[in-house]
């Protein structure tokens, strides 16, 4: 994972509060449970002399791994995705090898024993390839 990776996924976790995502009140025995407050402090000019945390690289380094994933389950062309028979979702590039991330519902349909693959999946890179 790279610097700028680990950075954003730190600060992720600490926005979505890592240890917990109750919302206080009851769990449904009786208990009270008790509520927490986080705390997010944004500060100016953070980032940019290499040391600190920059979003924009962050951004710049990593959009590129971002693609539009478009699944066809019944039809043989993009033409047939608005008839229900496709579905389209965004992945991550893992590796250089092809291997790409994404939801299961963007490249299945149905459920457990009659779950279905997609027939053809296109995947679409921020660059239009």
């Amino acid at each position: 994972m790279t610097r700028a990776a680990l950075a954003l996924a730190m600060l992720v976790l600490a926005l979505t509060g890592a240890t917990g995502c109750g919302f206080g009140g009851d769990d449904g025995d009786g208990s009270a449970r008790a509520e927490s407050t986080t705390r997010v402090e944004v500060i100016e000019d953070l980032g940019g002399d290499g040391d600190g945390f920059d979003p924009r690289a962050i951004y710049e380094a990593e959009a590129p791994g971002v693609v539009t994933v478009i699944s066809l389950f019944g039809g043989d062309s993009l033409e047939d995705l608005g008839d229900a028979s496709g579905g389209v979702g965004s992945g991550f590039v893992l590796n250089g090898e092809g291997e790409i991330a994404t939801n299961a519902h963007v490249v299945t349909t149905g459920k457990v024993p009659d779950l279905r693959e997609a027939r053809t999946v296109y995947v679409e890179f921020a660059d239009g390839n």
